[in-house]
């Protein structure tokens, strides 16, 4: 990693990106707030299932005696058996991709070249050396390991932090806030 300022006051780094950098990324690319409305309503659809069955001696006939209840009990079932396995298996999905995309990709596996400033955005690998005004860009989104760029809505340049200093976290920090960015 190399750091420091160029000729037009912006700042410039170096990174290489690893398998963990790419799950962190893909992790983090792949958390939705829209999802929490959805979760919280098949919770409150739940509480108030249990909460009849609990007051409803009817209902609770009706689990054990009624074809369609049974089979809608098995299709609930079912369905949160896949949730769950789509949770569990979830870790390992992003680890094979993030393999997969080092082993296919040299600009990703390869040192890649940062600059930003006031005015944007420069990103260089081995295979592209691409511009990007603030204007341009989607939105950030960041956690403890990785800061996202995104160019479009689900393509973003990764900034792994363990990587680069705090100092140049912290101008990244300030220049999407001069830029108005919004977070995603």
């Amino acid at each position: 990693m190399t750091e420091g300022s160029g000729n037009s006051g912006n700042t410039r780094f170096t990174v290489t990106l690893g398998e963990s950098d790419l799950v962190e990324a893909f992790r983090l690319n792949a958390r939705r707030a829209a999802i929490r409305p959805l979760v919280l309503a098949a919770v409150l659809v739940t509480a108030l299932l249990v909460l009849l069955l609990a007051i409803s001696p009817l209902a609770r006939q009706s689990l054990t005696s009624r074809p369609l209840t049974l089979m809608l009990e098995g299709a609930l079932a079912l369905a949160a058996l896949l949730l769950l396995l789509a949770v569990l298996v979830r870790p390992l999905i992003f680890r094979k991709l993030a393999q997969r995309s080092l082993a296919q990709r040299a600009d990703l596996a390869g040192p890649v070249e940062w600059e930003f400033g006031a005015e944007g955005i420069r990103h260089t690998t081995i295979h592209s050396d691409s511009r990007y005004p603030w204007a341009a860009l989607r939105g950030w989104r960041e956690n403890e390991a990785v800061l996202l760029l995104y160019i479009a809505d689900n393509l973003f340049y990764i900034v792994p932090k363990a990587q680069v200093g705090t100092d140049v976290v912290d101008g990244l920090h300030r220049a999407i806030a001069e830029a108005s960015l919004r977070e995603r």
